[in-house]
């Protein structure tokens, strides 16, 4: 976002807890985190920002409108962790010690299954379309397998898209991913809460 800058806080606000079941509503002002470590699914930050991917240069007509807060879910499915992005954005930074693919992001459309990777999410207001950025690693969303840098459209009841290696190149603003993922998480003036897992 043009002329924004990390909100600074006079005090980090503590960690809470998240329970597996839990909707989790972030606003549009805010970015929070998940950080994951556990032996079965794997160690990983979610950082929940509504407005992650606002802004992919060229694709505005293809998207709905972008979504001023984010609802997200996390919930377990047998020997699988799933999280869901409802509505807003999220980057995850996951590492699958065991390599058994035990965490399922869930956007419209197919579900992804996620290894050892990094990558970015957003859906817009009505829940039912969105986007996929692979920033490094391998997934597998749906029957697509997806490399860095691809940039996939993702739509409730249809298979993914993937956008032309051409044109997804310069989609995503990398100034305003970098905003999210770095600048707010990785300095000591941030805006958000900081959510641990427990």
């Amino acid at each position: 976002m043009n002329g924004v800058s990390a909100r600074v806080l006079e005090k980090a606000p503590p960690p809470e807890p998240i329970r597996l079941n839990d909707s989790i509503l972030v606003s549009g002002d805010f970015d929070a985190r998940i950080s994951i470590k556990d032996e079965r699914f794997g160690v990983g930050d979610i950082i929940l920002a509504p407005s992650l991917l606002c802004r992919v240069i060229g694709f505005d007509q293809k998207l709905g409108r972008t979504e001023d807060r984010g609802i997200y879910t996390l919930s377990q499915r047998g020997d699988t962790l799933r999280f869901a992005v409802l509505r807003g954005g999220a980057y995850i930074t996951w590492t699958d010690t065991s390599k058994l693919c035990r965490l399922q992001v869930i956007v419209p459309g197919p579900a992804a299954r996620i290894c050892g990777t990094t990558f970015a999410v957003a859906v817009d207001a009505s829940g039912r379309q969105g986007v996929f950025y692979l920033v490094s690693g391998s997934v597998r969303l749906g029957t697509a397998l997806v490399s860095p840098g691809d940039l996939f459209f993702v739509n409730a009841g249809r298979p993914p898209v993937r956008a032309p290696p051409s044109q997804a190149a310069g989609a995503i603003d990398a100034a305003h991913l970098n905003f999210h993922t770095e600048a707010v998480w990785k300095s000591r003036s941030f805006a958000g809460r900081a959510l641990r897992n427990p």
